[in-house]
């Protein structure tokens, strides 16, 4: 009889590890304008001033500011302006018109950023308050040929969901930002 049960328990883990995950790994969309790759481990200068809503591969409806690690997410934010990169530190400004709402700055020399052939990488992650659901993942940012700011978000996610049955998750998204004059 103990054997028959661990069958079952394990047939009943594997289902749930197979049905309880998902992934959704975007490719870059050709319509949009190839990205400028530093090819190395030198930054490539992502400075400028964006629209905070952007679009995805799915069309507009993308807000940047929800991307970065504010405190909390500024409202009202229309455009972000990203200063920095090659100086150790990247300082990111939300805006609401012209008045400042918040202010987010990374460090190089803390690891709060890094840079490598695949652009400027931020590390991302959050703990929900119940301890049952985490998410981590990087932002890769970019500019392409047109001046706009090219997001790729990698992440992965692990929860509980009713019954306390495991979810993983894993996803790459595309998010592009049209620059702003300042």
């Amino acid at each position: 009889m103990g054997k028959n049960i661990f069958w079952v328990v394990g047939i009943i883990v594997l289902y749930c590890l197979f049905f309880t995950s998902c992934t959704s790994h975007q490719k870059y969309p050709a319509e949009w304008s190839e990205l400028i790759l530093p090819g190395d481990e030198r930054c490539v200068d992502i400075s400028g001033t964006y629209e905070n809503l952007g679009e995805t591969v799915k069309g507009r409806g993308a807000f940047m500011s929800t991307l970065f690690d504010f405190e909390e997410t500024p409202s009202g934010v229309t455009q972000l302006q990203i200063a920095g990169t090659n100086n150790g530190k990247i300082e990111i400004s939300a805006w609401h018109k012209q008045k400042l709402v918040s202010r987010k700055i990374y460090s190089k020399g803390n690891e709060q950023y890094s840079c490598s052939s695949k652009g400027v990488e931020i590390p991302i992650g959050r703990i929900e308050k119940s301890g049952a659901e985490a998410e981590g993942g990087i932002l890769y940012l970019n500019k392409s040929r047109d001046g706009a700011l090219v997001i790729e978000r990698k992440t992965s996610a692990g929860g509980y969901s009713l019954l306390y049955i495991p979810m993983v998750s894993s996803s790459y998204e595309w998010y592009r930002f049209k620059p702003l004059e300042r």
